[in-house]
């Protein structure tokens, strides 16, 4: 009988072992494989952020310009509309009704 206990406990201990030789090799293959995920991940985002930081200074720059281009023009029909309303009450008394019109619309 204890022959046969030893037989077990033999056995026992070889698939303790097989089983802790299966566990290494897979820690050793998933170890590999989230060294290379992560650096597969760096290397994307290495490429990938000089390029969009680019792209976003490139568009705010054309914003800005955009901006200063509108505002000139903003300031300029203003000024337009100022000299038009000051010519039209030169030809046309204030209270005249198409004066009143005009100048309720702006």
């Amino acid at each position: 009988m204890q022959a046969f206990v030893g037989f077990l406990d033999g056995l026992v201990n070889d698939e303790l072992v097989e089983m802790k030789r299966r566990i290494d090799a897979e820690r050793t293959s998933i170890g590999w494989q989230v060294g290379f995920g992560v650096f597969a991940w760096v290397a994307v985002f290495a490429v990938l952020l000089p390029i969009v930081t680019v792209n976003a200074t490139r568009a705010m720059s054309t914003i800005r310009i955009y901006s200063r281009s509108f505002a000139s023009k903003e300031l300029e029909l203003r000024r337009e509309k100022h000299k038009t309303e000051a010519l039209l009450h030169e030809m046309l008394p204030r209270s005249d009704p198409v004066v009143q019109q005009c100048t309720m619309c702006s």
